[in-house]
């Protein structure tokens, strides 16, 4: 039986630079896409490290290459479950980052810090069987449950393309870079799956707070796989965390005095939603 995503599962996602990269004139450096067939379904939030000077260029490129990767791998019949389909993707995506980064000449290892270091944090879904998986930090929500990815030490996390050099572990820890595997389970059972860059850890924490400009609140994370108008429109999501992340003036009452009110997330941050298609009331 065909996967029939969309009968199946809605997508909403969003992204939004944050506060320290737009004062600095720096572009957003997380990443977000999907591959969706009639047999499988991979959906990939990426951050690039922030401390190379062109890392949106490598969580781009990484996002594509693990969602196209992994997909082609489950459509021609492999299992969630096989840990061979996650070390030959893991593998195939290096193979392609290899041949870029030889391309663009120059030090490898100079190329690769300033292009190429980027996190993952993904969900793949076949007609049987669904799973989230990672490489670094981020959040995910699998059916409202949090699964919180770091923080890793001195804010280093581990980097997919540290397989590109010899040793292929962690600077940090020295573990071997492989993906993280968070839990298969039957598809019937996934209700609702959030991915999210490290910046989500922020978002989380503002529920309560006001936006800058308005009255209204944050809220909670839960907003984003509950409320049906981040499925209707496309652009929903985006449009609430620029709304979280704009530059404000307002009166203060007390005082009749103007106070600039600053965007709220710090960091860079982008969800992706997938969940079950609702069943909406006609009108």
């Amino acid at each position: 039986m065909p996967l029939a995503l969309d009968s199946r599962y809605e997508i909403a996602a969003g992204s939004v630079a944050g506060r320290h990269h737009t004062s600095s004139g720096r572009n957003n450096q997380d990443a977000c896409c999907w591959s969706s067939t009639s047999s499988a379904f991979v959906g990939i939030v990426s951050d690039g490290c922030g401390s190379g000077k062109h890392s949106e260029v490598g969580s781009t490129l990484g996002a594509r290459l693990v969602a196209s990767i992994l997909s082609g791998h489950l459509v021609r019949g492999a299992s969630l479950e096989d840990p061979m389909l996650w070390e030959q993707s893991r593998m195939d995506v290096l193979s392609h980052l290899r041949i870029l980064a030889n391309a663009m000449g120059g030090p490898l290892s100079r190329t690769v810090a300033d292009h190429f270091l980027f996190t993952i944090v993904g969900v793949a879904i076949t007609p049987k069987s669904a799973c989230a998986f990672s490489i670094g930090d981020g959040v995910i929500f699998l059916n409202g449950d949090p699964i919180r990815l770091g923080p890793f030490s001195d804010n280093a996390p581990p980097y997919l393309a540290y397989g590109l050099f010899e040793e292929g572990v962690s600077t940090r820890s020295g573990k071997p870079i492989r993906f993280q595997i968070h839990g298969v389970q039957p598809t019937e059972q996934l209700q609702h799956v959030l991915l999210a860059s490290d910046g989500a850890e922020e978002l989380e924490q503002l529920a309560g707070s006001r936006m800058p400009g308005s009255s209204v609140e944050v809220g909670p994370m839960s907003q984003f796989w509950t409320q049906d108008g981040y499925f209707s429109a496309s652009d929903r999501i985006g449009r609430k965390l620029a709304e979280i992340n704009r530059s404000a003036v307002r009166v203060d009452k007390g005082s009749d005095e103007l106070q600039r009110e600053t965007p709220l997330l710090s960091d860079d941050t982008t969800l992706l939603v997938v969940r079950r298609r609702q069943k909406r009331a006609k009108k």
